[in-house]
């Protein structure tokens, strides 16, 4: 496996499996390493994989439903939407 397609697959397995540790996890291995994603707020992590989630079309109810649980809006432009 290349280093994009395992980029890739960590991708689509946080997408269909959003928690904390595996964003932190994908973060620490593939982001800027001056970046301290740990200090970044657990919700604000899910949230943004929840709207990534809603932009592709994964699993939208339940990305909306957790996005709304938690007081967060779409703020997704129209043309970003499945």
């Amino acid at each position: 496996m290349t280093d994009l397609d395992e980029m890739l697959s960590d991708r689509d397995d946080l997408l269909q499996n959003p928690t904390v540790e595996g964003a932190q996890n994908y973060h620490r291995k593939y982001s800027d390493p001056e970046v301290d994603w740990e200090s970044f707020h657990d919700e604000g992590l899910l949230g943004g994989i929840h709207k990534a989630r809603i932009a592709l079309g994964i699993g939208v109810d339940e990305s909306t439903a957790w996005l709304t649980k938690h007081g967060m809006t779409l703020d997704i432009p129209d043309e970003f939407l499945p």
